[in-house]
């Protein structure tokens, strides 16, 4: 099932927070396998552009521990939603995951 593995990617990616690369790797997963659960082909081909787009650009925005343990709680936040069938509020913290990354991404070329 999809949300075991999304809390296992989670899980994996809090336990690299120190190892930029394998917390990306988990984070990037995680996200992948969220778009495959909801099994859209427009949102994933979509998904798919940004994610070309996305890789001209360096660095990842979990550049610290801190920013891995947001990201976690965030991603949390997310999995609970859809564990209770409450797509309102998934919907609203994936939001809200998507603006605090953006506000990160800024700010990192800053």
């Amino acid at each position: 099932m999809e949300i075991d593995e999304l809390i296992e990617l989670n899980d994996l990616m809090l336990k690299n927070k120190e190892e930029e690369s394998e917390a990306a790797d988990a984070n990037r997963l995680f996200h992948q396998t969220l778009y495959r659960a909801a099994n859209n082909r427009y949102l994933i081909d979509a998904i798919n552009n940004l994610s070309n787009a996305m890789a001209l650009l360096e660095g990842t925005t979990l550049y610290s521990a801190e920013r891995v343990n947001i990201a976690f709680k965030e991603h949390q936040e997310i999995i609970e939603h859809i564990q209770l069938q409450k797509g309102k509020e998934a919907d609203q913290s994936v939001r809200n995951h998507i603006s605090n990354s953006q506000r990160v991404r800024i700010r990192m070329f800053r």
